[in-house]
């Protein structure tokens, strides 16, 4: 819980902010220990009696931005899943009102804000989409697997890198959490949870085009042939609840085997992500919708 108590050493100790003595109004962060006034922090009247009421106490401005000014989305993530190892939904829900009350809005690319540095074809997947699709324009880029590979996909798709991937997967990590019971109650619940037991894959989608504003479409090919209910059910445009606003078009990800072309005798297990640029694909099956229906008000 933010720490608020009152005493007279604390009352003879400077501001982290303006170095002046904390007489009154003030909060201690929880990370650094340091003690500010409510106004040096910018926080409301209204907003200091909420924290008051947060467990986990009080983050200063210094402690989640790089440099006082920038956001800091990887100290953010990590508190996130210092709250989800408690394994205490409680615990992760009382994470996510902090980090809301820090007010961190993420700002949608459109079409052309993207500028694109020179790139690399990832000339496996190329091949892949080459024999499991018709009529592909377009190629799939090199991206870094590092565990993020979608979040690097997308990033480098809206802004030409993969610089924006964690700030992507802060602000959907907040929006599950948040909608956690409207996502449970959504019409095609039960179809995705076949896809994806836990919120990854799938809900990472179905939440991410929420965030970034656009549809996303998934090339997810029938290696394991054309019945395999990944590919009948993943080979999909996912779309926002929200109305897509101009220049915001599709993206389109194709999700394959990094460095497999086929199954190789065994079962083709879909392991990595890449962007897919200028690409007009007609899937040899017909593809499904899943729609973000929430009401994120």
């Amino acid at each position: 819980m933010a720490d608020f108590s009152i005493t007279k050493r604390i009352a003879r100790l400077p501001c982290g902010g303006c170095r002046s003595n904390c007489s009154n109004d003030y909060v201690k962060c929880s990370l650094c220990n340091n003690w500010y006034h409510r106004k040096c922090q910018q926080i409301s009247a209204d907003e200091m009696k909420i924290w008051k009421k947060i467990e986990l106490g009080y983050v200063c401005v210094s402690c989640r931005t790089l440099d006082g000014i920038e956001f800091d989305n990887l100290m953010g993530m990590r508190r996130l899943k210092n709250a989800a190892d408690t394994k205490v939904l409680a615990n992760l829900k009382t994470a996510v009102t902090r980090e809301t009350l820090f007010k961190i809005e993420f700002k949608p690319a459109s079409d052309k804000d993207v500028v694109f540095p020179p790139v690399r074809v990832d000339v496996i997947a190329k091949e892949v989409m080459n024999k499991y699709f018709d009529e592909v324009i377009g190629d799939p880029i090199i991206t870094t697997g590092n565990g993020n590979c979608l979040f690097n996909a997308v990033s480098l798709l809206l802004y030409g890198d993969e610089s924006k991937s964690v700030q992507l997967r802060y602000h959907i990590c907040l929006r599950m959490v948040r909608d956690s019971t409207s996502y449970m109650n959504h019409p095609h619940r039960k179809r995705i949870q076949c896809l994806s037991p836990s919120y990854e894959s799938a809900w990472t989608i179905l939440v991410l085009c929420y965030i970034i504003r656009r549809p996303v479409r998934i090339l997810y090919p029938s290696v394991n042939g054309v019945n395999d209910f990944a590919h009948t059910s993943l080979n999909t445009t996912f779309e926002p609840s929200s109305v897509v606003p101009a220049g915001h078009s599709t993206i389109n990800i194709l999700w394959y085997a990094q460095g497999q072309l086929s199954n190789q005798g065994s079962w083709y297990a879909v392991n990595h992500v890449v962007p897919v640029l200028d690409m007009k694909c007609k899937s040899k099956n017909p593809l499904t919708y899943y729609k973000d229906d929430i009401d994120h008000r």
